[in-house]
């Protein structure tokens, strides 16, 4: 029984792969208020670009996520 559910997950995580990630991820948000951009240019490694646009760029994807919860 054991076998059976070992090789039925490995089938089924071939399934789920999308593939190779990238080394960066960049992700750049516009606000429509410039005060929400401003705020948010304090989460670490946000870089404020313009009133109301942030860039955040890192090597760790869950980062991303991370950021995108704390920001969006």
């Amino acid at each position: 029984m054991k076998s059976i559910v070992e090789n039925t997950l490995k089938d089924y995580n071939k399934q789920l792969f999308l593939g190779e990630l990238p080394e960066e991820f960049k992700v750049e948000i516009c606000y429509n208020r410039h005060a929400d951009a401003y705020k948010a240019s304090f989460y670490p490694n946000v870089i404020l670009k313009n009133n109301n646009t942030i860039e955040f760029t890192c090597s760790n994807y869950f980062e991303a996520l991370r950021m995108k919860l704390f920001l969006i």
